[in-house]
């Protein structure tokens, strides 16, 4: 007769049991966890890739905007850089202020302001043939393109001259050129000619000292010398702006601006002015009083010696889109 051999359950075995059944939620809880934090990872991934290769999609497409901007720009320039040069070589080679306002942009107005000028301030002399190009550049003015251009002379000094488009023809920018102002800034400071005037100036910013009423933007002024832009002259005495007014908002956005390497207008080709300094046209009072010389800013024109009415650098209070100040 067969025996049955009874197998009996180890206490161990059944609390191992109990316990397998006791974790199985877990484990399914955690293996659903895993499977969702692998699904979102997933997600996360490819919709990373898809944002790189949408940022990628964007850069080129950027580069191929400048690419063919630059393209265009280079067009223009080989196009209409040759007309300037012949303008800018007449214009150099014309004996007096009179026989060159045929080349400058607005004769009409500059030739009252080239006598005056050459009146108190000698003949510029370059000879055309001397000059070597350091390249140019088109600005985008409110009234149109513009052309920006640079050489040095057989004698080391450095100009620049922006030809701006008038009646179908290149014409210097003579005001830019010689840095019009409307009297030498070294005389206007020491107290001599008319009270008030607008002048050509670089600015440099400085901290302000504090005072018990307020505190604002401080400025120095230099007087820029011809053919040297690194080596500005005639430093004026400090001037306090209050900072909330537009003049000195506009002025704060044009030192960022500096400070970013960005131009008026667009310019391409890299400032030569002093790192620092930006270029200014201001109309300055002076008072004296009581034996004191005191210096007043009126205005602030615009951030640049364009002859244009347009300050040069975005400002939200000007919504006045200003042209070439032309005859």
């Amino acid at each position: 007769m067969p025996q049955h051999i009874a197998r009996s359950r180890s206490p161990d075995q059944g609390k191992g049991r109990r316990k397998v059944r006791r974790m199985m939620p877990l484990l399914i809880l955690g293996w659903m966890g895993l499977i969702t934090l692998i699904v979102v990872a997933a997600r996360v991934l490819l919709g990373e890739e898809s944002r790189t290769i949408e940022r990628v999609r964007e850069r080129e497409a950027a580069s191929r905007l400048v690419e063919a901007a630059s393209n265009a720009d280079l067009d223009f320039l080989s196009r209409e850089m040759p007309e300037c040069q012949r303008v800018f070589g007449q214009f150099l080679s014309a004996r007096t202020p009179e026989s060159g306002t045929q080349f400058v942009f607005s004769p009409v107005n500059m030739a009252g302001r080239m006598e005056r000028y050459f009146s108190l301030n000698p003949m510029i002399r370059l000879a055309p043939a001397s000059i070597v190009s350091k390249g140019s550049g088109v600005l985008e003015l409110p009234g149109g393109r513009a052309i920006e251009a640079r050489w040095r002379a057989g004698d080391g000094r450095e100009v620049d001259a922006v030809f701006l488009r008038e009646r179908n023809q290149w014409r210097l920018d003579w005001e830019h050129f010689v840095r019009y102002s409307d009297y030498p800034w070294a005389l206007f400071l020491a107290g001599s000619g008319e009270p008030q005037g607008e002048f050509r100036l670089l600015a440099r910013q400085r901290l302000a000292e504090k005072s018990s009423v307020e505190t604002g933007l401080s400025l120095v002024f230099y007087a820029p010398r011809f053919g040297y832009p690194a080596q500005p002259a005639a430093q004026s005495p400090e001037f306090t702006m209050a900072e909330d007014s537009a003049d000195a908002r506009l002025l704060e956005a044009a030192f960022l601006r500096e400070k970013e390497g960005r131009r008026p207008f667009g310019a391409d080709l890299p400032s030569v002015d002093p790192e620092g300094m930006i270029r200014v046209r201001v109309k300055i009072r002076r008072t004296e009083e009581g034996g004191t010389r005191r210096f007043e800013i009126e205005e602030v024109v615009a951030c640049h010696w364009l002859a244009v009415e347009a300050s040069g650098i975005p400002d939200p209070d000007d919504g006045v889109t200003a042209q070439p100040s032309a005859e």
